[in-house]
């Protein structure tokens, strides 16, 4: 059982062991076996550990590209892409009315994120506050559906005394699919309101809608 034509049956098997031939084979022949099989071995971990080089240095590339381009317009309005889920649906097929307000809160929380005003960073302040939500119009136009990809319109109004201003679309393409006004305060932790935060409102005043001219 050590011709070269067996030997070749054994470099070729995908069982990680070998046949029970194997064993009873002389011991130069095993060893054959096992030098080409570890030859074989380094020659795919060499081409694997390339493989996965390439990949690493694309995805950095990648990201680097990502990270260059602002969420923010021109007109300081952020955009964010959304992919509608099954989940997002109710029995008809079309997104369920209240996932809009998901939709605007993800739009919201990566707008202040983006901006650099996480919701964590105002937990983490030694006076913890927090964003609420005091009103919410909402004006349903259109419909979305499973595997409609989608784009959160977020623009920044700033202040009004305590009031926090938004104005925000769902779209698709250029197609207004919900549109809302929405108007947020700041509390403590524990729920008391308290006064806008001054850093905090300096930090978002680059980010005011700067509607275009014409």
């Amino acid at each position: 059982c050590s011709t070269d034509e067996e030997l070749q049956q054994l470099l070729i098997s995908n069982d990680p062991c070998f046949p029970h031939g194997f064993y009873c084979a002389p011991l130069q022949f095993q060893l054959r076996v096992l030098s080409q099989k570890y030859a074989r071995h380094e020659r795919g971990s060499e081409r694997g550990a390339n493989a996965h080089l390439t990949v690493r240095l694309h995805s950095a590339n990648a990201k680097t590209m990502t990270d260059s381009a602002s969420p923010f317009d021109d007109q300081n309005q952020h955009w964010l892409t959304i992919r509608v889920y099954y989940e997002d649906t109710d029995f008809t097929g079309l997104v369920y009315h209240a996932n809009y307000l998901k939709y605007f809160e993800r739009g919201r929380s990566d707008h202040l994120r983006d901006a650099g005003v996480s919701h964590q960073s105002l937990l983490d302040r030694p006076d913890p506050a927090a964003f609420t939500i005091v009103k919410a119009d909402v004006d349903f136009r259109q419909a979305a559906h499973v595997d409609d990809l989608l784009k959160v319109r977020t623009r920044y109004l700033g202040l009004k005394g305590a009031r926090i201003l938004f104005e925000q679309a769902v779209l698709r393409d250029d197609t207004v699919i919900a549109e809302a006004k929405i108007i947020a305060v700041t509390i403590h932790a524990d729920g008391r309101p308290r006064r806008p935060i001054p850093e905090i409102a300096d930090r978002l005043q680059p980010v005011i809608y700067q509607p275009t001219v014409t």
